[in-house]
């Protein structure tokens, strides 16, 4: 809005608002204006008052400024002779009421370009009309003079006002942007932000879910692992020809290199091999065996029904258990002891004591034992012996394994329990020639690996049962054929393991002793 007075003096006023200060500062008086309106004004003699709508008229209304400034300096050079002090007041005041407030907010810099433009022209034209005036006298130059920088002043303000509205444009189109963007990454965050804990949530709850699922999975494999017992073919294998290591197959002799019907072949840490040499009354050592770690020899003198002990470098042994050529049932008596064990930890003597179908123990340094199972006499049930031959102490599970000869078959029974349990052949006291039957059996022995080697006698063959199963495989003999080939054996009544796991077996009726290797 612009108002027009006739006094020598006028007051322009342009105001322009933005949306957002619509509620911050009020004019009721004044309408909203267009943005881009530009309010110029000039005083003079003449009161000019103009208004453009575009930025291309721009530049004519500057030269069009510039022409009535000019024309003011020379009404001033003309009327400076007559009154020279109503002409410099009348010049002063033209210069000093112009003011610009607003201008358009997206002025391009063309229109800038030729405002600069514009104030060259107009600083060389007042330069050469101050030139031209040198010879005026001294009152004349300070009024040209005044003229001048009025002028000047006149143009700096609205270069000025054009510079600080560019400034106020960007500023303000740059704030007007950064609230927008603000706002919206505001709105943008809020719409996003249950969402993205919703995802969140659901993909931690799927990765426990997956691992969960592989653990389980890994537990039932491990466990099914842990369960499944081998069964069929043993992973451990031999060769099925043996090689004679002691005694001359059919030909029993007192000789060195000659054994008599062997019955039982033992071994030490070193692999040294003893041999009971049964009907020539002696142990051979033709091979390293020995029985404990200190090198100590306990041997079964079943026919004087005693208990010897050796030891190392001994030439003579002395009785631990049992009365010479004196056979009894007492606590200190033996019936044609036969299988012998011993435990390592505690030195206990352990004494399978055949003809009282009993098992007795003797203490390191005792002469009298204890009965451990059995002595009610011979029978099939599973609190009673039935001529006990082999025995072997088992350290992990504190039991003993016994071969029950005339029941056929192995039974284990832990110390302190009154009863015991089959671990190969038939419960009932039957003798057989399948997997799963013995007959006749003498000896058993174990591997670390817990599997189960026997000596079954009466089918000619060695036995071999995985940890936990009845069913046993034939691995050295061939089952029920007798024979002393180097494929066959003849009533076997011991077997033993090296640290190889190589077999020794006692082949008695071939008087020899046959090693098979493991493959």
């Amino acid at each position: 809005m612009i108002r027009e007075r006739t006094t020598n003096t006028v007051r322009v006023s342009y105001h322009r608002r933005h949306l957002s200060l619509d509620n911050q500062h009020p004019y009721s008086a004044i309408e909203k204006q267009r943005l881009n309106r530009v309010i110029h004004i000039s005083l003079g003699s003449l009161r000019n008052i103009s208004s453009t709508n575009t930025n291309n008229k721009l530049h004519e209304q500057i030269s069009t400024t510039i022409d009535n400034h000019q024309n003011h300096i020379e009404e001033a050079k003309l009327s400076s002779i007559k009154t020279p002090i109503e002409n410099e007041k009348r010049s002063t005041h033209s210069c000093t009421v112009t003011t610009i407030h607003r201008y358009n907010r997206f002025l391009s810099q063309k229109s800038g370009n030729a405002i600069k433009k514009s104030s060259s022209q107009l600083n060389s034209s007042t330069k050469s009309q101050i030139d031209q005036d040198s010879n005026v006298p001294r009152s004349s130059k300070i009024k040209s003079h005044l003229l001048k920088s009025c002028k000047v002043t006149c143009l700096e303000d609205v270069i000025s006002g054009h510079n600080e509205t560019n400034k106020n444009k960007s500023s303000d189109r740059k704030g007007m942007t950064e609230d927008y963007h603000r706002k919206s990454k505001k709105r943008k965050t809020k719409k996003c932000t249950r969402p993205c804990i919703i995802l969140s949530s659901v993909a931690i709850l799927l990765v426990i879910l997956i691992i969960t699922v592989i653990l389980l999975a890994l537990l039932l494999k491990s466990k099914s692992k842990t369960t499944t017992t081998p069964t069929g073919t043993p992973v451990l294998r031999w060769n099925s020809t043996g090689i004679t290591v002691a005694g001359v197959v059919g030909n029993p002799g007192s000789g060195n290199n000659q054994l008599n019907t062997p019955l039982d072949v033992i071994l030490d840490y070193a692999n040294n091999l003893y041999v009971a040499d049964y009907l020539n009354h002696r142990v051979q050592k033709p091979i390293r065996v020995i029985l404990d770690s200190n090198e100590n020899l306990y041997v079964s003198d079943a026919n004087n029904h005693r208990i010897q002990f050796w030891r190392n470098g001994a030439i003579f042994g002395t009785t631990v258990a049992g009365i010479s050529n004196s056979p009894g049932n007492s606590s200190n008596q033996l019936n044609f002891p036969y299988g012998i064990a011993l435990n390592p930890t505690s030195g206990t003597l352990y004494i399978a004591d055949y003809y009282n179908h009993r098992v007795m123990s003797y203490a390191s340094g005792s002469n009298s034992g204890m009965l451990v199972f059995g002595g009610n006499g011979g029978g099939t049930s599973n609190i009673q012996l039935y001529y006990p031959i082999g025995l072997h102490f088992d350290s992990l599970s504190n039991s003993l394994v016994v071969a029950n000869y005339g029941a056929h078959n192995i039974v284990r029974f832990v110390l302190g329990v009154s009863t015991w349990t089959v671990v190969a052949g038939n419960s009932s006291g039957f003798s057989g020639a399948t997997s799963t039957d013995l007959n006749s059996p003498l000896e058993a022995t174990f591997d670390p690996m817990g599997n189960m080697y026997v000596a079954d006698r009466n089918n000619h063959r060695i036995q071999f049962f995985h940890d936990g199963q009845l069913n046993g495989t034939t691995i050295a003999g061939i089952t029920n054929v007798s024979g002393n080939n180097a494929t066959t054996l003849n009533w076997p009544r011991s077997v033993r393991l090296d640290s190889q796991l190589n077999l020794y077996v006692a082949d008695s009726n071939n008087h020899r002793i046959q090693k098979f290797l493991r493959y």
